[in-house]
């Protein structure tokens, strides 16, 4: 109690703030962290899960940022959406698939995933039901399914880029593009604000970050 009092001290440390993401967020800021995880004015603290829990999380005050993928939802009160991303999410698989899209066995994000619906609704609005051959919560996993000769995966560009360039995915030409929107998320009586400087540094390094990453208004 008494080192709370003390002026001195706390003018000396650092506020930590926590930020969760789902996987590929994760993936693809990796760099970005690993620049400022060390800052002078703050620490940073990471955690990786579902969207689902993570809004949990944020609503509880145990995140000051998350980084979700976007439901169609309306999102509660006490949470606000301050920017929102698409990704590209690229069809590739071991070998080159000419059977009809209902035939085609996917690898798909589980079906409770906020990514597994907005995939779902790419093939509802051509009214077509895609056969599921496996679903997962993991990214890398579905990689290695497509690998192996399972089916096509719908994974990010960042994913895969490496395989499609050494041959060890390929490109599907599908009659259907998949996309997935994403944002980032504050509480709105947190720790942190849109015009912090965490976020705006956060923000801009995913706007420039890849051509698969477009900032949308």
């Amino acid at each position: 109690w008494q080192k709370a009092q003390s002026t001195s001290l706390r003018q000396t440390l650092k506020p930590t703030y926590t930020i969760g993401m789902f996987d590929n967020a994760a993936l693809r800021l990796g760099s970005f962290f690993q620049k400022h995880m060390h800052q002078d004015a703050f620490h940073l603290a990471l955690q990786i899960s579902t969207t689902e829990k993570l809004l949990t999380k944020l609503r509880l005050g145990l995140l000051d940022i998350a980084i979700c993928v976007l439901d169609n939802k309306p999102h509660q009160k006490d949470i606000q959406l301050i920017e929102t991303f698409t990704e590209s999410l690229i069809p590739v698989a071991a070998q080159p698939y000419t059977a009809p899209l209902e035939r085609i066995p996917f690898l798909f994000y589980n079906k409770e995933s906020y990514s597994r619906k907005q995939i779902d609704a790419a093939f509802t609005k051509k009214g077509i039901q895609p056969t599921v051959f496996a679903e997962s919560t993991s990214v890398l996993f579905m990689q290695e399914l497509a690998r192996l000769g399972c089916g096509v995966a719908l994974l990010p560009e960042n994913v895969v880029q490496t395989d499609l360039a050494q041959g060890l995915l390929q490109k599907q030409s599908l009659p259907l593009t998949f996309q997935r929107n994403y944002g980032i998320f504050i509480p709105k009586h947190g720790n942190i604000h849109k015009n912090h400087p965490l976020i705006k540094t956060l923000t801009s390094y995913i706007n420039n970050s890849g051509e698969n990453l477009l900032a949308t208004k």
